[in-house]
């Protein structure tokens, strides 16, 4: 492998002799492919293939091959959290949940 990492500081290319192993490694898992997105995210490769097509994931293509920047990813998980309704001082929440169950059990609360 002659890959020559750069200082991002400095811009400088390093020959291969002069990079240890830990910031080749650390370089290398940056870029996932499609199965090791897949492994990150705990979903299978159909279902990255299927984020792909529909363009609802980050990702890059080099020579018909789809890849992932890892960081991009972590910041992509992080604005699919669906966080939890907060119930105000007046418990709307509450409310509309208890509306609905009553509607289910036969109850006229629901519009």
């Amino acid at each position: 492998m002659n890959r020559k990492p750069s200082d991002p500081s400095t811009g400088i290319i390093k020959r291969r002799e002069e990079v240890d192993d830990h910031e080749l490694i650390s370089a290398e898992r940056r870029i996932l492919d499609v199965r090791k997105a897949a492994h990150f995210l705990g979903v299978s490769e159909s279902i990255i293939r299927r984020l792909i097509k529909e363009r609802r994931i980050p990702f890059f293509q080099i020579e018909g091959r789809y890849l992932f920047y890892r960081p991009e990813l972590e910041r992509w998980i992080e604005d699919q959290i669906v966080h939890p309704v907060s119930t105000t001082s007046s418990g709307l929440a509450a409310d509309a949940a208890s509306g609905i169950w009553k509607h289910s059990q036969g109850g006229k609360s629901w519009p």
